[in-house]
């Protein structure tokens, strides 16, 4: 089968005569675009093999040759943040413009619905749309979609933040760019690449898929589940276990597409046409789909990150993710499987360059989508302030450092905790212990500075101990700088 783009490139060379441009610029590259500073920018595109291609951008003016498989990348310096609009001007026999365009920080935001969500549907949506006007912030959406092979175009075009505008912008991605220039003074670019309900699986890049006992199994489930489609789809799924073997192989496309539940489908429809546009870091919002499949999680999640990385080529990428808000799921009479899931999320905080918002205490139990989303952008704003620009101040909520006896209990210390802890609300119920038995009681608490002694008459010998475990649970341990404490399970120091 054909790739998508040498037929549209076979269909331009017949229309040549007629004026069509044999150089094209990638469609990520639009007017309002905003390029990565301080590091090397790619530019890529399209072209007849053979044709030289000259880009010029800054002052900087650079050229390459297409390739042999119709493409063509180039590299530009590093530039200096600049909010003055400035033409990307790349050259051919014919001649693209991208107008507009501003250097400055860009943030890949990715997930599933959470991130996707958008600013109008938000509390304060109204007073945060008003006042929208920002004209160095920009967006850029990546169409939802899910595909058997790697696709390299969308269509989309980078839009500036105004009024009219800032509504369809992701809400979290909103606020977390709007304090970032507060603060950091520079254009802010956000690619919006999300789809609701998307498990983990379905971002992974194939190798991933194949690597991971738990996403090659996903991927097994998937195929057997396909079995109905018929005859129409037979080539799909026996292409799709081969591609898995063979990265990059080609997938016949059936009638029925894809679907968001696809192993690799919005990596590679999604995530992979965005590649190698030059980013600061990753914001990732996702886990409601993998509920229940926690265990399997701790190891996707710290594998999707590598991945991600891998793909971009910087093994330090930032990759900030918000921790699964509160929520009662009415399907899961155990009531813990998010409680279970957001301990496989803060896992992934040893992974390096990482950092993870809480979003506990300002979901809703009864909405699987909380509209109260300028916190969780705050908070990530406050870890990009510490881990990527540098600036002083508290960032994280109060963590587990050590768990120790206390008197026929256990005192759990927190570090992020200076000036001391702080309860907002009653403290009962929110914690358990547990002794060798593993079965957990509700325990008494007190706050003790940088602490809390925990303690049951039901468990005179406690070594475990966990706070906030269910799925909707209390949450009323913050530091005094109003950043909630993670839920956590943790075991007595040896």
């Amino acid at each position: 089968m054909k790739h998508p783009r040498i037929l549209s490139i076979l269909a331009g060379l017949v229309l040549a005569a007629a004026g069509r441009a044999d150089v094209w610029l990638s469609p990520i590259f639009s007017d309002g675009a905003v390029l990565q500073h301080g590091k090397p920018v790619p530019i890529w595109g399209s072209g007849i093999p053979g044709e030289k291609v000259e880009i010029a951008f800054a002052g900087q003016t650079v050229s390459t040759t297409v390739d042999g498989n119709w493409k063509w990348m180039a590299l530009l310096k590093p530039l200096a943040p600049s909010d003055q609009p400035r033409d990307l001007v790349v050259s051919g026999k014919n001649r693209n413009v991208v107008h507009n365009v501003l250097v400055g920080d860009v943030w890949f935001c990715a997930g599933q619905s959470n991130i996707e969500w958008p600013l109008r549907n938000s509390d304060g949506a109204k007073e945060a749309m008003a006042a929208g006007n920002l004209p160095t912030l920009r967006h850029l959406r990546i169409p939802r979609g899910s595909a058997g092979s790697p696709r390299d175009e969308f269509q989309s075009n980078w839009k500036t933040a105004t009024p009219e505008t800032v509504g369809d912008f992701t809400a979290i991605g909103f606020f977390f760019a709007r304090e970032i220039q507060q603060k950091a003074h520079v254009p802010v670019g956000l690619i919006n690449c999300t789809y609701g309900g998307t498990p983990i699986e379905s971002w992974l890049a194939p190798w991933a898929v194949e690597a991971e006992p738990s996403a090659a199994a996903y991927a097994k489930e998937w195929e057997k589940g396909r079995a109905n489609w018929g005859p129409q789809t037979a080539a799909f799924i026996e292409d799709f276990r081969k591609a898995l073997q063979s990265p990059g192989s080609p997938v016949s496309r059936p009638n029925i597409a894809p679907d968001y539940n696809t192993p690799s489908g919005a990596y590679l429809a999604m995530l992979y046409p965005c590649f190698p546009y030059a980013v600061r870091g990753f914001v990732w919002y996702q886990g409601e789909s993998n509920a229940g499949r926690a265990t399997g999680y701790r190891t996707l999640f710290p594998t999707f990150i590598r991945s991600v990385r891998d793909l971009w080529g910087d093994p330090e990428l930032p990759f900030l993710y918000v921790q699964l808000p509160n929520w009662d799921d009415p399907n899961d009479k155990s009531h813990q499987t998010w409680a279970e899931l957001r301990d496989a999320q803060s896992a992934a905080l040893s992974v390096p360059k990482t950092g993870m918002a809480v979003a506990i205490d300002v979901g809703n139990a009864e909405n699987l989508h909380p509209t109260n989303k300028e916190p969780v952008g705050h908070r990530l704003a406050l870890i990009a302030e510490h881990l990527v620009y540098g600036f002083p101040g508290e960032y994280s909520g109060p963590e587990v450092s050590i768990v120790t006896t206390d008197a026929g209990g256990l005192r759990v210390t927190f570090s992020h905790a200076d000036g001391g802890l702080v309860a907002k609300g009653d403290l009962v119920g929110a914690f358990e212990i547990a002794g060798a038995d593993a079965v957990f009681h509700p325990a008494d608490a007190r706050l003790d500075g940088a602490s809390v002694v925990v303690r049951s008459n039901d468990v005179p010998q406690p070594v475990k101990v966990r706070y906030a475990w269910a799925n909707a649970p209390k949450t009323p341990l913050f530091n005094r700088d109003g950043l909630p404490a993670s839920p956590f399970q943790a075991s007595l120091a040896k």
